[in-house]
Parts: C-alpha cells; sequence; structure tokens
C-alpha cells in the first residue's frame, strides 16, 4: 500500500516538473505569477456564497480605515507584517502581544459573512503574501522544533511525537505529513505547517481572483519593493511607509524571528529518500500550483 501511494506520489511529482519546465524563472522571480496571467484573462469572477473552510479565517487581518484585507500566514513573515500593519492604526505593544491580537478578524467581533462580503468588494484592497511550501516548512521546524530559537516547541510535540529531550527528526516530520489526509471530523494540523492553501477561507481558484495583491515573499530584495508597492496601494502616508521600509528593508536582515530556512531547504529536503521527497511535493502540490510557484529541481532528482 506504501508503494503505491509513493508511485502515485512521484507521479504527481512528474507533472509537477512539468509544469515548472513551463515556468519562466525571470517572471516568477519578477512576481509575474499565475494569478495575475489569470486576472489577465479576464475570467469571470466566481459568486462566492461561504468560505470553503472557516478553521483559520482568523488569519485574516483587517485594516477598516485603510479599507485593507490582509491574509496572515504562519512562517510567511507573520510577525513583521503585524508589526507593520499596527503602525498604520498606531496598535499598542501590549496589544501586539496579547493572546487575541487587536487587527484580527476574530477579535474586532467580525463574523465570516463580512468578510466574505469585503473579500468580494472591489473598493477593498485584498493581499496575501506565500512562500515556497519546502522552505516554510524548513523555516516552521527550526523554529518550532529545534532547540535555541522560540519558546512554544508544543506545537511541534503535539503533531510529531517527542519532547525536549527527544526532538523529532525532519524525515518524521515529513512521514507525517505524507501520510496525512484531511477528514472534516479529524485532527488538525498546526497551523505553522499546514498548507497555505487552507488559510483565510481557502485560497484556491474561487478566492484569489478578488486578491488585488499575491506575492511569493523571497530573501531578497523583491520583497522590499513588493512590500512597499502594497502598502502605497492603500494610501499608506509617507511618515509611516519609512517605518515598514525599516520592517522590510531592501537588504533583507536577520531579526529574532528569522532562520534563515532559505540556505538550509535543500540540505534538509534534498537529503529524503526520492519516494518521500516525492509524497512532501504531492503533500504542497496545491501550494505549488496554486501560487504558480516553481518547484525546487532536487524534488525530482534521485
Amino acid at each position: 500500500m506504501r508503494a503505491s501511494v509513493r508511485r502515485v506520489a512521484i507521479i504527481l511529482v512528474g507533472l509537477l516538473k512539468a509544469y515548472c519546465e513551463t515556468c519562466d524563472r525571470a517572471d516568477h522571480l519578477a512576481g509575474q505569477n499565475d494569478i495575475e496571467k489569470l486576472k489577465e484573462s479576464n475570467i469571470p469572477k466566481q459568486k462566492l456564497l461561504s468560505f470553503r473552510d472557516t478553521r483559520l479565517l482568523d488569519h485574516f487581518l483587517i485594516v477598516p480605515k485603510h479599507r485593507f484585507l490582509f491574509c496572515s500566514i504562519d512562517k510567511v513573515a507573520s510577525a513583521q507584517f503585524y508589526h507593520a500593519l499596527s503602525e498604520i492604526i498606531e496598535i499598542k505593544e501590549s496589544t501586539l502581544l496579547s493572546s487575541c491580537r487587536g487587527l484580527a478578524a476574530g477579535c474586532l467581533g467580525y463574523s465570516p459573512e463580512f468578510l466574505l462580503e469585503k473579500l468580494q468588494d472591489s473598493s477593498w484592497h485584498k493581499a496575501v503574501f506565500v512562500r515556497d511550501p519546502f522552505e516554510r516548512l524548513v523555516s516552521g521546524y527550526q523554529s518550532k522544533c529545534l532547540q535555541g530559537h522560540d519558546s512554544d516547541r508544543d506545537h511541534c510535540f503535539i503533531d510529531f511525537g517527542g519532547d525536549a529531550e527527544h526532538v523529532p527528526s525532519f524525515e518524521r516530520i515529513v512521514e507525517v505529513l505524507a501520510n496525512f489526509r484531511d477528514d472534516s471530523n479529524g485532527p488538525k494540523l498546526n497551523q505553522h505547517w499546514e498548507r497555505q492553501t487552507k488559510f483565510c477561507g481557502g485560497l484556491g481558484a474561487d478566492t484569489l481572483p478578488y486578491f488585488n495583491t499575491v506575492e511569493v515573499l523571497r530573501s531578497d530584495e523583491s520583497t522590499h519593493t513588493k512590500v512597499m508597492r502594497m502598502f502605497k496601494a492603500v494610501n499608506t502616508s509617507a511618515d509611516k511607509l519609512e517605518i515598514i521600509a525599516s520592517i522590510f528593508p531592501p537588504r533583507p536582515t536577520n531579526d529574532w524571528h528569522s532562520t534563515e530556512s532559505g540556505k538550509h531547504v535543500a540540505r534538509y529536503v534534498g537529503s529524503l529518500d526520492p519516494g518521500l521527497r516525492a509524497e512532501l511535493a504531492n503533500f504542497y502540490r496545491e501550494d505549488y500550483s496554486n501560487f504558480g510557484i516553481c518547484p525546487p529541481k532536487y524534488i525530482h532528482g534521485g
């Protein structure tokens, strides 16, 4: 049974490889992903009657004054984005650090119906930043499983077993994810390694066309450009833009919440057994295809 699952996974990775071969790497680095191409194709937007998944709907952050709806995804600079958004409306640091964050939809009392309405309201700016799924997973593993970074390591041990003295290996994390099956009545994955397409009511062909900003976060100068473009689009004042530029500088710097996962992803994922690597790619396949991200070449290597 396990062998047949791996064969299917390898076939799907082959399809991802074929998709990747059609990618223009320069276009992707410039942020010209498939979402933008979808918008340019003039395909009619589908009227949304409900969200497909409300579990991570509270990751919508709202700035009503700027008519701004931001989908915050864990391990995609979420702390930095929250800091930047809090600067716009001058949220106090104590609120920023509270368990119920002051910009989150649930904290502000907004209903799913309200969020659905604003998502489809053309006068509101909707935005989401995503990340290469493998790089994001490595970042989650380093910060939530390994010693010496974040204090909330229980997230890792609850989902993957082990404890502070017996840290699960990266291979163990991948095996659990490869065997995970979505079940409305079953266990849910922690948001730090849950697929990005599961956030904010579901990010797919039905919802993404309503977003004005869909960008891939990268560890280079392009992130500064993309972030500043987004905040300018929601009429952020010049003094606030200056502060935001210090949070997302042109040359990325290491801060307390950075794991520099981009430097380690090839070592972690590339060293996996090819079959297990294929299953991991299969698990995250919608993150790659929905956001127009090209998978790294080593996923189909031997």
